[in-house]
């Protein structure tokens, strides 16, 4: 900063006031400067809080006539494809999303072992819906949407999402990997039925056997009938997905996965999978 020339009446108060000219510029710029610190912090924090992420939509309680596309595609049995429609009608970061998946696998897992079911009934019964097949009928119900897509809901009176698993953990043995897909407790069958990505680098295997170990440590044993069905044996060139069906399991806790190997290992590989 350039100091002025003082004239002769600045000049006299100069000798009555020991500053400069410059000082008294200084010091007006010093005190505008601690007036706009408060407004600029002011400022910035009106900003911080406008940018806070808003808060997540709340799930509210809906119709059964609102659920019906889902249910509906729910009840396509004949067709994986067909069930896996139903997929837009659900919201993605809930339970009824993968439930409907894990319903169209189970379709997949059953035509690939020779299984082919007729597709079901579907029925309005008041705030409910029923699929029905001739061996008996499943009540959907209590349905929950989140941003207009089916959330949760129950079947026969049990939460979707207090006996679905998303997902799990995965474990490797001679280059073979195997990776919990999702899970379902279905009170209907008493059985926990778990699908299972497997991968393998080089070697040949097969599904040999498998446990469930529950939370509590009870053991629980494969179905004699449907305890292994879909994709049983994995090549480098074919992976894939296993559906495991256990009696009288709950969910949760463990399954523990043996393959035989054929080709290129020895044995039998033991794989532990954490269900969600």
């Amino acid at each position: 900063m350039t100091c002025s020339r003082l004239t002769l009446g600045a000049l006299a108060l100069a000798l009555l006031v020991p500053l400069t000219s410059c000082g008294l510029l200084r010091d007006a710029e010093e005190a505008a400067q601690t007036q706009m610190e408060p407004a600029e912090e002011s400022q910035g924090t009106e900003t911080a809080e406008a940018t806070e992420p808003a808060a997540e939509p709340s799930p509210e309680p809906g119709s059964a006539e609102d659920a019906l596309p889902y249910v509906e595609a729910l009840g396509r049995v004949s067709d994986p494809d067909l069930v896996e429609e139903g997929l837009e009608f659900a919201h993605p970061d809930w339970p009824a999303h993968g439930y409907l998946q894990h319903q169209a696998n189970s379709v997949r897992a059953n035509i690939i072992s020779g299984y082919q079911s007729q597709d079901d009934s579907v029925e309005l019964s008041g705030e409910n819906i029923q699929l029905c097949q001739e061996n008996g009928c499943v009540t959907f119900g209590d349905f929950v949407f989140v941003e207009g897509l089916l959330a949760d809901f129950q079947v026969n009176g049990n939460p979707v999402g207090e006996r679905f698993g998303s997902g799990g953990g995965s474990d490797s043995g001679e280059g073979i990997t195997g990776t919990v897909v999702s899970s379902y407790y279905t009170t209907q069958a008493d059985a926990l039925v778990v699908f299972a990505d497997v991968e393998t680098e080089t070697a040949e295997v097969s599904v040999l056997d498998a446990t469930h170990e529950a939370p509590d440590g009870e053991l629980g044993f494969l179905d004699p009938f449907y305890g292994v069905t879909g994709q049983d044996y994995f090549t480098p060139a074919s992976p894939g997905q296993v559906m495991l069906q256990f009696e009288n399991s709950p969910g949760g806790g463990t399954v523990n996965l043996v393959l035989q190997c054929a080709e290129g290992c020895d044995g039998e590989v033991h794989l532990s999978l954490p269900l969600e």
